[in-house]
C-alpha cells in the first residue's frame, strides 16, 4: 500500500452545476476534486456535512 491508498480519506461534496441544479459526488483528495469540478462544469464544491 502506498501513501496516497493509506492516507485517502473519501469524502462526500456537494458540487453547484451552472444550471443551478447541485450533484453530490464522493471525493478522495484534492486533485480529485477539481477534475470531478472541471468535468461536470461545476461552479462551486462545499463538503456535504454542510447541508
Amino acid at each position: 500500500m502506498n501513501f496516497h491508498e493509506r492516507d485517502a480519506r473519501p469524502t462526500d461534496w456537494v458540487l453547484t452545476l451552472p444550471d443551478g441544479s447541485k450533484q453530490t459526488v464522493t471525493i478522495f483528495d484534492n486533485h480529485h476534486l477539481r477534475e470531478e469540478m472541471a468535468r461536470l462544469g461545476a461552479k462551486r464544491a462545499e463538503p456535504a456535512d454542510l447541508f
